[in-house]
């Protein structure tokens, strides 16, 4: 984004905000990383579709090491009873 069309989108004030706040709580080198992989996908030509007749999913748009995390099988949760519901209830002060 150039300044010029910063300009058009968003008021100095506006900018000073986002850069007071980035300054203050600056974002995980993981996410700089992410968004980055998603900038330079975006620049250097079109994604390319799943293979088949498969519909996109969010791996397709994720860097290859959270799509192997995002592939491994999750274990199913455990089933709560009642009791385990009402004692984290109360841990989290929802009721007496």
């Amino acid at each position: 984004m150039t300044l010029q069309h910063l300009e058009q989108t968003m008021t100095g004030q506006e900018f000073g905000l986002h850069y007071a706040l980035e300054q203050e709580e600056p974002l995980p080198a993981a996410q700089w990383s992410v968004a980055a992989a998603l900038l330079a996908a975006q620049a250097n030509g079109p994604l390319k579709p799943p293979a088949g007749a498969r519909i996109w999913q969010a791996g397709d748009f994720m860097p290859a090491l959270w799509q192997e995390a995002a592939a491994a099988p999750q274990p199913a949760p455990a089933a709560d009873d009642v009791s385990h519901i009402m004692a984290r209830a109360r841990a989290a002060g929802m009721v007496q």
